[in-house]
């Protein structure tokens, strides 16, 4: 069975995705240095842990460290914060699926009808290349209704914003 490291950026869209991979062998990883504030960031990480538990999903959760403002950089403006975002968590997932020996990475961004769908699967394709693992594209967008019925089943935290201080003020 092919192994699949799954960026997880909340519960909810996790309770969506982990269950349209049951091909592979999932692990489940949460770097999302983008959440503000820290509460924010432990209510997220704990949904995560929660879905990955309740499905027997590994859970692999790495240090949010640096500050997503050190990281962005002047790329505050949509779109270019957000693709500069989704570049950071997927370049990780993509560093620790090659290092540790994963067939592939993907992401849970692509069951929001929210994110830029396609720039998503742009960067995954790109960043497969240059770490030598392949991205696994699927758009789950569909699920999108569904995930937020299990998450009020799983009683997950369902957050309002998309996660940095810059869309938190938006929201």
């Amino acid at each position: 069975m092919n192994t699949l490291l799954l960026h997880i950026c909340c519960g909810p869209c996790a309770s969506g995705v982990l269950p349209e991979l049951i091909d592979f062998s999932l692990t489940g990883f949460f770097y999302n240095p983008n959440i503000f504030p820290e509460s924010e960031h432990l209510k997220r990480v704990e949904g995560a842990r929660q879905i990955c538990h309740d499905l027997k999903v590994p859970l692999k959760e790495v240090d949010a460290k640096p500050s997503f403002k050190d990281l962005v950089g002047q790329n505050i403006e949509k779109p270019k914060r957000c693709l500069a975002c989704y570049r950071i968590r997927l370049e990780k997932a993509a560093l620790y699926a090659a290092q540790n020996n994963f067939d592939y990475f993907t992401t849970t961004l692509l069951i929001s009808p929210y994110q830029y769908h396609q720039e998503i699967k742009e960067i995954g394709e790109k960043l497969a290349g240059e770490y030598q693992v392949n991205f696994y594209y699927q758009d789950f967008r569909q699920q999108f209704q569904k995930s937020q019925a299990l998450a009020k089943k799983f009683n997950l935290y369902r957050q309002k914003y998309c996660g940095c201080s810059y869309s938190r003020k938006r929201k």
